[in-house]
């Protein structure tokens, strides 16, 4: 009875803890707008011309930048800043916002001054107007980014999901009730007027307490910090790019849609469990700051190993679910189920690679060329075992998929060697403080 007693109260106070408050918000923001997201895509295929929808996607290369063409001063702030939170070095943690910020707003200006540049090299008024939007689209962004960012360092994560759902539902509704007749200025124009509205709502809400000033030294180290972490995303992205080359231009377009038919429901639930991730970072950051390394490690042990378990239940029941409502309800997607179903153990992976990483890269064990070196071992893996397979004949779409999660394994798996020899050993088991 005694025990019974004791796993309720426990199960209440896990319920009432903050983090776990947190993580239910942001988990269902995102649960919710991803219908939303699902019927603006459909009704903007509808009314799009091939055409239209390719300048879309022509100067979606310019919004891309707001990920890829950031330096990684935000990143930076959140990494650095919850250290210095949990070592209360007050000063330490305003010269580095004063830095990162100010160098984030010139990063801003300058990418937004390319954007307009280069509207001059096109004669097409309809692609020099859709440039000039998508140019203010990624400056109103990386505005946002900034209080997105601060938000997170305070741990605002109620309030990060509010604003998703109302950013989502205004950028949707709009969206899809005009894109009938303003066809493309719909979707080029309403992502600008909702993020303008998040900003507003953001600045009501959120003060960013720093001053546009630099600080030699101080913006080295930044910088130093800031490229090390951008790298590790260009060779994400060099990972990925090189998944879809390969099947485009050996296997073929059918293949193609059935890679990313896979990839889509994948993607489902990655996004839900690294929310997991997004809100336990400052916590984890925070600790390491104190010198808390046991805490921490029994954090990361704890909870990559329940996240684990539950991936692993919920790929099996996805399985389950494609091999009845696809056949049901996407007739022309069955010879993609088995693609789909074994791609998806590649989750299991991913969740088991969060918090290692997270720890590898903090300021305190700062290992941040682990990552880009994992994802370019995986990407030669890729060319190599897929070239091999093509020259033996054996190259299809279900053997790249295996191929595939062997690589993901390469990327994802190695993160527990790696957290075992440059964290656990040298802080948790020798102590190290």
């Amino acid at each position: 009875m005694n025990k019974l007693t004791n796993y309720k109260s426990r199960f209440k106070n896990f319920f009432k803890k903050k983090s776990t408050k947190d993580i239910s918000w942001m988990v269902g923001a995102n649960i919710l707008i991803k219908p939303l997201q699902v019927a603006k895509s459909f009704i903007v295929a509808k009314y799009l011309g091939p055409e239209d929808y390719g300048i879309i996607k022509s100067v979606e290369l310019i919004q891309m930048l707001n990920k890829f063409g950031d330096l990684g001063f935000n990143s930076t702030v959140i990494r650095d800043v919850g250290v210095k939170i949990g070592e209360k070095s007050e000063e330490e943690i305003q010269e580095i916002k004063n830095n990162a910020y100010s160098s984030e707003l010139v990063l801003t200006f300058v990418l937004f001054l390319a954007g307009l540049i280069s509207n001059f090299f096109f004669q097409s008024p309809i692609i020099r107007y859709a440039i000039i939007l998508s140019s203010i689209g990624l400056f109103t962004l990386k505005i946002q980014n900034l209080f997105n960012t601060e938000a997170t360092i305070n741990k605002r994560f109620k309030l990060i999901s509010k604003l998703v759902v109302i950013q989502a539902i205004i950028n949707s509704v709009l969206i899809i009730a005009t894109v009938s007749f303003i066809k493309i200025y719909a979707v080029l124009v309403f992502p600008i007027f909702s993020t303008l509205i998040i900003i507003f709502l953001y600045y009501k809400k959120i003060n960013i307490p720093f001053r546009f000033k630099f600080n030699k030294s101080r913006l080295q180290s930044i910088l130093s910090t800031s490229f090390k972490l951008t790298s590790g995303a260009l060779a994400f992205g060099v990972f990925r790019y090189t998944e879809r080359i390969i099947v485009i231009s050996l296997i073929g377009l059918q293949a193609v849609g059935y890679f990313g038919f896979a990839d889509t429901i994948l993607g489902l639930f990655v996004v839900i469990f690294l929310t997991n991730i997004k809100v336990r970072k400052m916590d984890l950051l925070e600790d390491l700051g104190k010198g808390a390394f046991k805490k921490v490690h029994q954090i990361v042990v704890r909870e990559t190993a329940t996240l684990t378990v539950i991936s692993f239940i919920v790929v099996g029941c996805s399985m389950v679910g494609l091999s009845i409502f696809v056949p049901m309800f996407l007739e022309k997607w069955v010879n993609g189920i088995l693609v789909a179903q074994l791609f998806l153990l590649v989750l299991p992976m991913k969740v088991l690679n969060s918090y290692f990483f997270t720890v590898i890269k903090s300021p305190i064990v700062d290992k941040l060329l682990y990552t880009p070196a994992l994802h370019i071992t995986g990407s030669l893996v890729l060319i190599i075992g897929a070239y091999s397979l093509d020259y033996y004949d054996l190259l299809t779409l279900l053997n790249f998929i295996y191929l595939d999660i062997f690589a993901y394994g390469i990327v994802h798996i190695s993160g527990l060697f790696i957290y075992y020899k440059e964290f656990y050993k040298p802080y948790v088991k020798n102590q190290k403080i």
